[in-house]
């Protein structure tokens, strides 16, 4: 294996942990701080699969709650 494959290869699992990392740190933030927009969108999903467009203002409000709570990419 070549120098440059290695490091291709390293720089993508550092990739791979970051986003990993970040994702769980949102799934803890929202069970944390958005669990009611959390489950609203659950249900609503739920209750409607083949219309997700129905839940739009429900993933909005937990879009704005994470917002409000800096979690993902906006905490930095």
């Amino acid at each position: 294996m070549s120098l440059r494959t290695t490091h291709t290869i390293i720089q993508s699992t550092q990739l791979t942990q970051q986003v990993e990392s970040c994702s769980a740190n949102v799934y803890n933030g929202i069970q944390s701080s958005c669990l009611s927009e959390y489950d609203a969108v659950k249900s609503c999903l739920s209750d409607n699969p083949d219309e997700w467009a129905k839940c739009a203002t429900a993933r909005r409000e937990l879009e704005v709650c994470s917002v409000k709570n800096n979690l993902g990419e906006l905490k930095k």
